[in-house]
């Protein structure tokens, strides 16, 4: 029998607020633009940040993204008021060979981080303090009459591997290197080309990085994680170890040691909970939980309170998008408890607009130190009144954008940095 991993202690509660970042520090021109997903992450003993994707509003057409700002912060109430980092805006001009004017889309940004400060297990400063990466990826498509793309055109994919650093006065980008399709990021031991960022942040290990992403050897893709290490002044991904089908990959540590890992499932897992564990850093995996039609099919996230109780973020399977909720793991990791409200969105806000539904979706947790040298439990996601009708889109209203929350937990805190 494996041993238990929980401590005394628990999930109690949500904040339920309202919406933390909503308009971008720089939208498209002609554009509606707001704050959608966010992966909040340390930088320095005291302070985080949160990289937060921006998207075009508007019906007719969705997942139109438009890159990513970076917010740094050390209080979760005055996140809204602090300046943002432009990362990325899509890039428009002519295809020289066609005349078309296309548009290259940038997706979110994931993102791994060593903290200003942070120390290793044996009591020494981590070399690599202070730097870090992200991952995204961009489609290029060409525009139509009215400015848009369609999902059913072709497109071309590319990647962008950012490199990071924060000196405690700023944070910076200090690389990128635009990957395409024709030459994609792959391991050092080129034997995989990673191919897309899971849906949480890097973890430490040791002086590396541990990674969620989507990977392809050339006759299959899979997902699972990857080790990312820092060689000069760039980080770069050495191996990766796949683990299963699916898409938007999650990973976290556990308080015994060992790593658990989820994935977004499709077909006929579109609405399992799935669940693996890895006592020998990443190398080797076994299922622990499979749970069917435990949540909506959309995405669902691998996330930990404070106290080091991890927990599955999804939509509630009779919602669809509209309640997101939280079902902490139990004790064995075989199991899920009783789920916490997060968010239930016709509750708190009254029905959607006639001919949209309520979205909570993309809940990404992360605990991080703030200015009060409290240990905080955040849950990022977006809310948005998505079409029910037509070929979608969305439609604006005041709670539209970025919600930052902050989970609560009875346990003892088991910090995921030593500073």
């Amino acid at each position: 029998m494996e041993p238990t991993a929980t401590p005394a202690g628990g999930i109690t509660a949500v904040t339920r607020t309202g919406p933390t970042l909503v308009q971008p520090g720089e939208p498209g021109e002609g554009q509606a633009c707001r704050y959608g997903l966010g992966f909040v992450f340390q930088i320095a003993p005291n302070t985080a940040a949160v990289s937060c994707n921006v998207r075009t509003v508007g019906q007719g057409h969705w997942d139109f993204e438009n890159g990513t700002d970076i917010i740094v912060f050390d209080n979760l109430a005055s996140i809204s008021q602090q300046t943002p980092l432009v990362c990325a805006r899509n890039e428009e001009n002519v295809d020289a060979g066609t005349g078309k004017r296309r548009v290259t889309v940038n997706y979110p940004i994931t993102v791994g981080f060593v903290p200003l400060g942070a120390k290793l297990p044996d009591g020494s400063v981590h070399p690599d303090a202070g730097t870090g990466f992200g991952l995204s990826e961009a489609l290029r498509f060409d525009l139509n009459d009215q400015g848009f793309f369609t999902w059913d055109q072709p497109s071309t994919r590319l990647w962008h591997v950012y490199q990071f650093a924060y000196d405690g006065e700023s944070f910076r980008v200090t690389d990128v290197q635009r990957k395409p399709s024709d030459a994609p990021l792959k391991t050092a031991d080129g034997l995989w080309a990673i191919v897309a960022p899971g849906i949480s942040c890097a973890i430490p290990d040791g002086n590396d990085l541990l990674f969620a992403v989507v990977a392809e050897d050339g006759t299959r893709q899979v997902a699972g994680v990857s080790r990312w290490r820092r060689d000069g002044s760039n980080w770069r991904p050495l191996v990766f170890y796949g683990i299963s089908s699916g898409s938007e990959p999650s990973l976290i540590r556990d308080i015994d040691g060992s790593l658990l890992y989820s994935v977004r499932g499709a077909g006929a897992e579109g609405r399992a909970v799935m669940v693996w564990r890895s006592r020998d850093g990443g190398e080797n995996w076994h299922e622990v939980l499979h749970k069917q039609d435990l949540r909506a099919d959309a995405p669902v996230v691998l996330n930990q309170a404070a106290d080091g109780t991890p927990y599955i973020a999804a939509n509630d399977p009779a919602s669809f998008r509209a309640t997101a909720c939280l079902w902490p793991l139990n004790a064995d990791r075989k199991d899920v408890g009783a789920p916490v409200i997060a968010r239930d969105c016709v509750a708190d806000f009254g029905p959607a607009p006639e001919g949209t539904t309520w979205f909570a979706d993309h809940p990404v947790g992360c605990t991080v130190r703030l200015a009060d040298g409290a240990w905080h439990a955040v849950l990022a996601y977006r809310v948005m009144a998505f079409s029910t009708v037509g070929v979608g889109g969305e439609t604006l209203t005041p709670r539209t954008g970025c919600y930052i929350e902050e989970v609560s937990s009875t346990g003892p805190v088991q910090p995921p940095w030593v500073f």
